[in-house]
């Protein structure tokens, strides 16, 4: 899209336009789930994080597509979920320092137990998040930082197509999450010393699985036995 769209336009309306689709899906979100919008004193600061979260990056993108060919900007893209974390961390790893009984936390995905078919370069990663989590547990001990990692399968909310909730399993590891066993996932994580977390737990399984059998593990997932 970008790579058609860019050269036409330039990339800062190119950048305006994508910027724009995303605020107005949000939006719709919004009104279906009945918010209440209440941005007293925090307008300025919400600003700021649109510009610095979606503004830039897609600026960047629209940029990078007039010189780059379709697969670099679609790899690039894919890639933000890791380029987020890292500089997530960075920018924070002074304040954990600070803090004692500190937890960096960092949200991986059960496609990281196994690579996931069409979801490719996404699932390379969140295979990365959750390597990255496992190395920094161990370099963030010399300075009493803890790190632990969330997997999260289906977890039922709006962003998930129509009726791809309703047809999941009710039961084993595909069936859908509500949010709020995520957030009671994350708020164990601080009181416990576990690395990774599983929602649902039943993820754990497809790990173990992808380590010790990678073979079989993948000739089940190609006959959609998983």
């Amino acid at each position: 899209f970008m790579r058609i769209v860019a050269p036409v336009l330039g990339s800062m309306p190119t950048a305006f336009f994508r910027a724009s689709l995303g605020m107005l899906g949000l939006l719709v979100i919004l009104l279906l789930m009945r918010v209440r919008w209440d941005f007293s004193g925090k307008l300025k600061h919400c600003l700021m994080l649109g510009v610095i979260n979606a503004g830039l990056p897609s600026a960047m993108y629209c940029m990078a597509a007039l010189v780059l060919p379709a697969g670099y900007s679609a790899i690039f893209n894919a890639t933000t979920p890791m380029m987020g974390v890292l500089i997530g961390i960075h920018e924070a790893i002074g304040l954990l320092k600070a803090t004692p009984n500190s937890l960096c936390f960092t949200t991986s995905s059960s496609s990281a137990t196994f690579g996931m078919a069409n979801i490719a370069v996404y699932s390379a990663t969140k295979h990365a998040v959750k390597g990255l989590s496992e190395a920094l547990s161990v370099e963030f001990k010399a300075y009493g930082v803890r790190v632990a990692d969330v997997l999260p399968g289906v977890i039922d909310t709006p962003i998930l197509p129509p009726g791809v909730a309703a047809g999941a399993p009710k039961d084993g590891m595909s069936r859908a999450i509500p949010p709020v066993e995520v957030a009671k996932v994350v708020w164990g994580a601080y009181h416990a010393d576990t690395l990774h977390w599983y929602v649902p737990p039943e993820l754990v399984e497809l790990d173990k699985a992808a380590t010790l059998a990678p073979e079989a593990t993948r000739d089940q997932m190609a006959q959609g036995g998983l």
